[in-house]
């Protein structure tokens, strides 16, 4: 058998490697995606206070940053008996800033530097990156770093830094935003729903000429998940609903009692784990 590897994988936040396994005939018999950054989290946090714990997990990303932030926060708040409606209204509606900028941030960094290079900087591997898009069109590179900073700047209102935030504190939040700063964020939200809007015009055609490669990737038939609030798709709070291959729902529960629910599979060559719903086993169960 034949090992061919690809290695680093670029462009990817994060650091990983490729091996593809061929066969005597020369066809693909296994593809294995190696993630080999090992975190160890779980367990350099045992014995510490609870309350640092939202001040020490972001550090596992620097980009998600602000959802470990979060999740662990939201933790952190039911350890000290909060639910989220006991959250002070000013302090829940900072933490969702937060994560949206953190969130606009994250997918304009894909959009503009991992991904637009292979459409917008040309076929030639050697040129094929950011770089080579701030040449030839320095219009959209500026738009990708404006779009970002904008965002950036919500992170920093309400997490005291763009990255590795440290504001939370039980039931609350540590900062507060004057009229000043709430009247500079607003203007610059509106300017990221142009900005947003102006992607879209430079995204739809790349696609539309690609359309064959994008429905050739992908299409693994999986469950789905996330966050509903009240009924509507949420990224920071709500009930935890999983949607079978065919669209339909399959169960919803709270965020607090995922264990008995998902779980994870652990391959050998790779530090990445593989959730999957518990009732259906692994790899039936993998969701996404």
């Amino acid at each position: 058998m034949v090992k061919v590897t690809m290695e680093p994988v670029t462009r990817i936040e994060g650091h990983a490697k490729i091996t593809v396994h061929l066969d005597e005939a020369g066809n693909v018999e296994d593809t294995r995606l190696h993630v080999m950054e090992f975190r160890g989290f779980e367990k350099f946090l045992q014995g510490r206070p609870i309350e640092e714990a939202p001040r020490i997990v972001p550090r596992i990303c620097g980009i998600c940053d602000v959802q470990h932030h979060l999740a662990s926060a939201k933790a952190v708040d039911a350890c000290f008996g909060f639910e989220p409606e006991d959250i002070p209204e000013a302090a829940y509606k900072m933490r969702e800033i937060m994560n949206w900028g953190s969130y606009i941030h994250s997918h304009a960094l894909h959009f503009y530097f991992l991904a637009a290079p292979d459409f917008i900087a040309g076929k030639d591997r050697a040129t094929r990156n950011v770089f080579q898009i701030v040449k030839d069109s320095p219009d959209i590179a500026l738009k990708a770093i404006e779009l970002r900073k904008n965002a950036l700047d919500l992170v920093t209102a309400t997490g005291a830094r763009p990255i590795h935030p440290t504001t939370f504190t039980p039931g609350g939040i540590t900062t507060e935003l004057d009229d000043e700063t709430q009247k500079d964020l607003l203007e610059k939200a509106k300017r990221n729903v142009e900005l947003a809007e102006e992607t879209l015009e430079l995204a739809i055609p790349i696609f539309e000429e690609n359309i064959d490669l994008v429905n050739s990737l992908g299409v693994i038939e999986t469950y789905h998940t996330g966050l509903v609030k009240d009924g509507v798709w949420d990224v920071y709070d709500g009930m935890v609903r999983i949607k079978d291959k065919e669209g339909n729902l399959f169960r919803e529960f709270k965020p607090a009692d995922y264990a008995d629910t998902m779980a994870e599979h652990v391959k050998p060559y790779s530090w990445l784990k593989f959730p999957y719903i518990k009732d259906l086993g692994y790899p039936d169960g993998v969701y996404r």
